[in-house]
């Protein structure tokens, strides 16, 4: 029982870290280009990973489609993004 105590500690410990890392990229990273589309990006990601869920359940191509769709808006927003940030 000691083992697992210090191994769900350790546990608890690494994911703390992780959490306060990721934290501190949130705030380096965020701009104010980017700060009013941070909400739809995450969205759009999330929208990727459910077409890939939902193709290999179903493997409609469809959604395999509207995945790569979601893809290239994302990739084409944050280039425009990295222009902005640049001027």
């Amino acid at each position: 029982m000691q083992n697992s105590a210090k191994c769900l500690s350790a546990l608890w410990c690494r994911q703390t870290e992780i959490g306060r890392l990721f934290a501190v990229a949130q705030r380096e990273w965020n701009t104010p280009v980017r700060e009013p589309w941070n909400a739809l990006i995450k969205q759009a990601l999330n929208a990727v990973d459910r077409h890939n869920r939902l193709w290999f359940d179903s493997g409609d191509q469809w959604h395999l489609q509207q995945a790569q769709v979601l893809r290239d808006y994302v990739a084409a927003l944050k280039t425009w993004i990295h222009q902005e940030e640049a001027k």
